[in-house]
């Protein structure tokens, strides 16, 4: 193994792992403002990536495929978000 190979690769490893550490804060902060252990980031990353990929090779235009992703992102995020919400306020009217 080359030592130049694996300096080359740092700069690509170093914006990854800043991404990860983003989406690690995210999870944490969620868990912590909602009480609730919510993986919908983790799942919505991959399931954008796969959208923007089949529409893709179903010969949509790049354009088009990776304005729908983050659309796509957003869909399950606000469906986990307002079901969050509702239970709480479901549970605050039951304690009462």
């Amino acid at each position: 193994m080359n030592i130049m190979s694996l300096i080359n690769a740092l700069p690509g490893a170093a914006a990854q792992g800043l991404i990860w550490g983003i989406m690690a804060i995210g999870v944490y902060l969620t868990f912590r403002i909602l009480d609730v252990a919510d993986l919908t980031v983790d799942g919505t990353m991959c399931t954008g990536g796969a959208v923007c990929v089949m529409m893709l090779m179903s010969g949509h235009s790049v354009w088009v495929s990776c304005l729908l992703q983050p659309a796509q992102e957003c869909l399950p995020v606000s469906l986990q978000v307002s079901s969050t919400l509702s239970w709480e306020s479901l549970r605050s009217s039951l304690e009462s």
